[in-house]
Parts: C-alpha cells; structure tokens; sequence
C-alpha cells in the first residue's frame, strides 16, 4: 500500500476488528462475551473480576448489577469466531 492510499471497505474488514467485538473492560478482543441486563458486552472474566472487587454496578450505565444479570453472548461469540 502506497501513503495516502485509502484501504477498501473489504480491506479494512480485513485487518480492523469491530469495535463491538472489544470489551469495554479490557479493550482487547472478546474470547467469552457476556450481555448484561442492559445490553452491555464484556468480557466474563473482566465483569467477574470487576463484581468480585466489589463493585455492584455496571461499569457503562452505572445501574445496579448482579451475576444473575449477565448471560452468556453466544451470537457475539460466534461473530468473533468466525471474523
């Protein structure tokens, strides 16, 4: 690629994650995503360890959550998978 040279839309799917395959958390790519109950994505371990350390809310809309509150993301996980 030449400097200036713009990438393609395919180019950029290519070599660009989607933002919404990153945890807000962690910032890096998602392995094992979980939806909150406000439909907020993160990574099971980073939400885990955030409520584990005490906090009892979410760390995007700041509203009260629990464990029970998040469940496994299987159409996401599968989006990261096959990307």
């Amino acid at each position: 690629m030449k400097p200036g040279q713009l990438l393609s839309e395919t180019e950029i799917s290519e070599t660009e994650e989607p933002h919404e395959f990153i945890c807000s958390l962690t910032m890096k790519i998602m392995r094992d995503p979980v939806v909150s109950r406000y439909g907020q994505n993160f990574e099971r371990e980073a939400i885990f360890n955030w409520l584990a350390r005490g906090n009892d809310s979410c760390p995007m809309t700041r509203n009260p959550l629990r464990l029970s509150d998040l469940i496994t993301n299987h159409q996401l996980r599968a989006r990261i998978r096959r990307w």
